[in-house]
């Protein structure tokens, strides 16, 4: 993917608003936007950074609730291919 910008959410910006729906992906899990993936200076900082992204447009979840929701959608998923 090319983007023109530091961030290829922007839209306008890169082509990932084409390129995810054309592969049948209709939801992100991005980790690391300086917090608990990558270390912040200040706990300030970290809630800085969260309280930012779940205004703008992000669904902010712990480690442990990712982790426990793609489990808990993950389980039905594989009992159906069996």
């Amino acid at each position: 993917m090319r983007k023109t910008r530091f961030s290829a959410l922007i839209q306008g910006f890169s082509d990932l608003d084409a390129m995810l729906p054309a592969r049948g992906i209709d939801t992100l899990i991005i980790v690391g936007t300086a917090t608990d993936a990558n270390a912040c200076r200040t706990d300030a900082e970290h809630n800085a950074t969260l309280a930012r992204l779940m205004v703008m447009f992000a669904d902010v979840r712990s480690t442990d609730e990712m982790i426990a929701l793609l489990q808990s959608r993950a389980a039905p998923a594989a009992a159906a291919a069996e």
